[in-house]
């Protein structure tokens, strides 16, 4: 487990100390480690530390939440598709931050992310409730989700476009995913909601293995399935609700990722999650740097480089791995 944890996280300090140097405003790496080791007043010093370092750290929690909770849903629904921006999770947490910017909540707040929370967890809940209903397969689960996506995605650009509140038509771009918003109140914002998402995966990865069976074998074991699929939904909502409320939907990074790992390491969710989470962090962490520093002056949306890595990747694992 160690070696599978050191290369990842090499990689993600490489990417870090690039992200860090490059952008419309290039740091040597001497002028890099003066600033982090004596803080002033100079422009460098300001571009590092109020705009690239909180976008960074975001980067990083918000690729690492996508991505764990990606490796969550799948092991739920027993589906390797099932993603947080294909079954409404992402765009459940977006119309609940628009219904708070509405409300006269400030954006990037703790309350809003807790209504971005709650967008997200009556989305996933929906799910839930039919599933529960009409004993669906596990297939349907999915089939639902991407309905209620649509749904909701519906219900979110008739507000976007409809609405006369100039905050939330200012922030119009950010439903398409954007990490430009990063501030380090941001940052607090969504920390706690982040640690506890990630606590409960952990602890509950423990037990989640037994999802590989039918219902009936994990019963026999002393474990209520369905109990243990709402925990771990609820684990979900709140690490996509976390990342999305602050910025915006961003696709891929929940079903490539946690995929690719499954299919190289296999589906035990205690390495699963931690993997999960450095990948995660290196995938969007490395889109994000490409986004903002391949054409001068010039940002390209996050989502497009996320595809632009991610999808050859996929593909490639596909053709090796000819047996999913």
């Amino acid at each position: 487990m160690k070696k599978r944890i050191i290369f990842p996280t090499l990689i993600l300090i490489v990417i870090l100390l690039f992200s860090l140097t490059q952008g419309a405003v290039p740091i040597s790496l001497n002028s890099l480690f003066h600033i982090l080791i004596h803080k002033d007043a100079s422009s460098n010093s300001l571009v590092l530390w109020d705009i690239r370092f909180p976008r960074i750290i975001l980067a990083i929690l918000v690729g690492a939440s996508l991505s764990v909770a990606g490796g969550l849903l799948q092991t739920i629904f027993r589906n390797p598709l099932a993603d947080p921006s294909i079954m409404g999770i992402s765009t459940g947490t977006s119309l609940g931050t628009v219904i708070a910017l509405l409300l006269g909540v400030e954006f990037g707040t703790s309350l809003s992310v807790a209504f971005g929370v709650l967008g997200g967890s009556i989305a996933i809940a929906l799910i839930f409730i039919y599933a529960h209903s009409r004993k669906s397969s596990h297939a349907a689960f999915l089939l639902f989700g991407v309905a209620l996506n649509s749904l909701l995605a519906a219900l979110l650009g008739i507000i976007l476009s409809a609405t006369k509140n100039p905050q939330a038509r200012s922030i119009s771009f950010w439903a398409q995913g954007t990490l430009s918003l990063a501030t380090w109140s941001a940052l607090v914002s969504i920390l706690p909601f982040f640690i506890i998402g990630l606590l409960i995966a952990l602890y509950q990865s423990k037990y989640s293995n037994v999802l590989t069976l039918s219902d009936i074998e994990i019963r026999t074991l002393g474990i209520n399935p369905f109990t243990l699929r709402i925990i771990l939904s609820i684990a979900a909502a709140i690490l996509v609700a976390s990342a999305t409320s602050i910025v915006g939907i961003i696709a891929f990074v929940g079903l490539i990722t946690p995929f690719a790992l499954r299919l190289i390491y296999g589906p035990d969710l205690r390495f699963l999650i931690p993997l999960s989470a450095l990948w995660g962090s290196v995938l969007l962490l490395l889109s994000d740097t490409l986004a903002r520093t391949l054409i001068h002056n010039l940002e390209i949306p996050i989502s497009m480089l996320v595809a632009l890595i991610g999808a050859p990747i996929f593909m490639w694992i596909l053709v090796r791995k000819v047996k999913i």
